[in-house]
């Protein structure tokens, strides 16, 4: 849910022009740095996503091992800091790497509650988010999906009324003191099927979508040689989804074991 972000520079998207004002406005631009000069390349991506992802794995270790008591308050964390990144133009390194550790924090304290109720979860919701991203992957490269612009605004809403209702379940369980996952864990009326299943079957097909985007925004940004500042960007919110995804899938586990 990193990845409003992107929408926010038009360089990502392959059909940008720039209008007379445009060009003015960069004419009349104070002249940029050597490293602004510098292209993002898919290498300095990946190395970039890597840092991000060891990051996310070893706050995972550190709050699983040691706090797992913080797990709720660092889901309230990571996910203003998220609103924080999506809603700035040019995020700062910094900031995207507090939210991936406390996003990682999240899901390592998540999983230790999880493993320790449903053994062998964890080794589950790993081995799904891998079969995800290289399946979508494998989609992206060799079978050429892509999302159109308007699938884009379609998923960016869809993102948002899944986190509006993230967050009033959140509210739900801290406040309101429901059990389980909150609202996720009540029935379908008429049915046994909790309202978890087909939530978080929604979520992880929002998250595979994100993945696509995700290929998308990088692939358009290193073949318009964009500023390499935005390699980190490009890095963030590609962890973020993978983080993100896993996340859906120890939840949706964790439910449909518990049936």
């Amino acid at each position: 849910m990193a990845n409003p972000v992107f929408s926010r520079n038009q360089q990502f998207h392959g059909n940008a022009e720039l209008s007379t004002s445009g060009l003015e406005e960069q004419y009349n631009a104070p002249s940029v740095t050597f490293d602004e000069r510098l292209p993002m390349t898919y290498e300095g991506t990946l190395t970039r996503a890597v840092g991000f992802f060891l990051l996310a794995v070893g706050s995972a270790a550190a709050i699983g091992l040691f706090a797992p008591g913080l797990t709720m308050p660092l889901g309230l964390v990571s996910f203003v800091l998220m609103l924080v990144v999506a809603f700035q133009r040019s995020p700062h390194p910094g900031l995207l790497a507090a939210t991936i550790a406390t996003f990682g924090g999240l899901a390592g304290g998540l999983t230790v509650i999880l493993e320790s109720q449903y053994p062998g979860i964890a080794l589950q919701a790993v081995a799904a988010t891998a079969s995800v991203f290289l399946g979508t992957l494998a989609l992206y490269r060799f079978a050429g999906v892509r999302v159109s612009a308007r699938a884009t605004k379609v998923l960016m809403v869809a993102m948002v009324g899944y986190a509006i209702f993230s967050i009033v379940n959140f509210a739900m369980i801290w406040l309101g003191g429901m059990d389980g996952f909150g609202l996720r864990s009540q029935e379908i009326p008429g049915t046994s099927i909790p309202w978890g299943v087909p939530i978080g079957i929604f979520a992880v097909l929002l998250a595979a979508f994100l993945l696509v985007t995700d290929f998308q925004f990088i692939e358009n940004g290193v073949e318009q040689r964009i500023p390499q500042k935005n390699e980190w960007i490009a890095a963030y919110g590609l962890v973020f989804t993978l983080v993100w995804l896993y996340v859906e899938f120890l939840r949706l586990l964790a439910i449909l074991r518990g049936r």
